[in-house]
């Protein structure tokens, strides 16, 4: 009477330690490879992003929306609400899959963030990761206060139009904690990744805080003001042209996280 042969269990245990080997070895690749498509994803969201302002800009003969100043109280103003019927029936370019947590549920780098219960918004109810250079706005000059922008600068910082000069210089729309900041040159560099980007003591945040943020392995993914996209590493961001009095020779000090 013959035996049917099989696996002894020390062949089992064999055979089951190289798959745990080979898992081990694949493992990290594959999440290398999961955190590029999702890089990738994000970078797919912002070129609509750099569609839908195109497409602004054509019908309001290369003008932006008005933005945020002092004087800024009606609704429409900002691009949340300016824009809504260009992206409002959208699905998912809001969000950069790296933004997994809500901005209230505690600080992170991958925060997204809304502005539920604003006055100034209609649309208060989007969850969004992206965010807008508040230098780059159209808002009247005959408006009472809007020669006081908010922020430190004066009206002629501002960025009112499409089709500037350098314009791949200028970022448009890209990677942020917040809906806008309004970066200097003089501006720190975060103390770590995903530090608060407001003072609790009532005094100026550093705005640059909005958009160094580390989502993408030292980069961040941006619209330029000519609707490119580009992958654009952190340190880059002080060498961008955010405002048209921005020092892009500064060089600020880097902390550890930074290199």
């Amino acid at each position: 009477m013959s035996r049917q042969k099989g696996f002894t269990l020390i062949e089992l245990l064999v055979v089951i330690s190289i798959i745990a080997l080979l898992l081990s070895i694949l493992m990290p690749s594959l999440q290398r490879v999961k955190k590029q498509a999702r890089a990738v994803i994000c970078q797919s969201n912002l070129r609509q992003w750099g569609q839908i302002f195109l497409m602004y800009a054509n019908d309001h003969n290369d003008r932006f929306m008005p933005g945020w100043s002092e004087a800024s109280t009606l609704l429409g103003d900002m691009w949340i609400d300016a824009l809504w019927s260009y992206y409002g029936s959208a699905e998912g370019i809001t969000l950069c899959p790296e933004a997994t947590k809500s901005l209230y549920t505690g600080q992170s780098p991958f925060v997204s963030w809304n502005v539920e219960g604003h006055s100034a918004f209609e649309h208060d109810d989007i969850q969004c990761s992206y965010g807008m250079n508040g230098w780059i706005g159209d808002f009247p000059d005959d408006r009472p206060g809007a020669t006081v922008p908010v922020l430190t600068g004066q009206a002629g910082w501002y960025w009112r139009k499409a089709g500037v000069k350098r314009a791949n210089k200028v970022p448009l729309f890209l990677d942020s904690l917040w809906f806008e900041g309004y970066p200097l040159d003089v501006d720190n560099v975060p103390p770590f990744n995903g530090a608060p980007f407001w003072d609790p003591t009532g005094g100026r945040a550093e705005n640059m805080s909005r958009f160094c943020i580390d989502r993408h392995s030292g980069y961040a993914n941006a619209v330029f003001l000519d609707f490119s996209v580009v992958k654009t590493e952190l340190k880059d961001l002080w060498k961008l042209k955010w405002h048209r009095q921005f020092d892009t020779r500064t060089e600020p000090d880097w902390p550890d996280w930074m290199d």
